[in-house]
């Protein structure tokens, strides 16, 4: 079903105090940087901070080879996405949803030229 935990994402709107926190304190290597997001790393594992309209939430990223059987198999077993299984930019797919103590989930299918 899921092929790898992808990453963790940090949204913020307090950016550039989340930045610095992963920087500064915890002193993570920071592979690359646009505006609105940092790509850090621990041993290899990526951890990105978002730029966020309002707000602050994390996500675990599950990467998937197939994200529409998922997403149908996680319905049938009861999970209820926030909004339905989206294209994003790029052509990167997602679905997000709620676990267990507000945990966010992130289901994530690359674009095949991404991969």
């Amino acid at each position: 079903m899921f092929k790898k935990v992808e990453s963790l994402i940090f949204t913020d709107d307090n950016y550039d105090e989340a930045v610095a926190f992963f920087r500064d304190k915890l002193v993570l290597e920071m592979p690359s940087e646009s505006p609105d997001m940092v790509k850090f790393e621990l041993n290899g594992f990526p951890i990105f901070v978002a730029r966020a309209k309002e707000g602050a939430a994390s996500f675990v990223t599950l990467e998937s080879d197939n994200i529409e059987s998922d997403y149908a198999v996680l319905q049938k077993r009861g999970i209820q996405f926030q909004e339905p299984l989206s294209t994003m930019k790029g052509g990167d797919k997602a679905a997000f949803f709620m676990g267990p103590a507000g945990m966010r989930f992130m289901l994530y299918q690359p674009s095949p030229e991404g991969s």
